[in-house]
């Protein structure tokens, strides 16, 4: 018995596999786009987290400016020379005592 003949590929069986690759290929990728698609974040949660600015050139020395974040607010406080040296006394309540900002 020839076995080159058992061993040689049927043309239509090969074509038949390669359609059913190339369907369950593009069955994937219709599965995987939306799933995907959903852990984006939604505009909601886009905008909840987009950046404030605030121009603190016109915060007096010793104001509080009070600017909302997130839905919280957020303060912002010019300290002026007297309560910087003032709070050089509470060290140890501090999280940053040597910061220079």
């Amino acid at each position: 018995m020839d076995t080159a003949k058992l061993i040689e590929p049927d043309p239509q069986r090969r074509a038949l596999m390669a359609a059913t690759g190339v369907t369950a290929g593009i069955a994937l990728v219709a599965t995987a786009v939306p799933f995907v698609a959903s852990m984006n974040p939604s505009e909601r949660a886009r905008a909840g987290g987009v950046p404030v600015e605030v121009d603190v050139s016109t915060l007096q020395p010793g104001a509080l400016a009070t600017v909302a974040w997130r839905g919280q607010p957020v303060w912002i406080l010019h300290r002026t020379e007297e309560m910087i040296r003032a709070i050089g006394d509470h060290d140890e309540l501090l999280l940053d005592p040597r910061s220079k900002q």
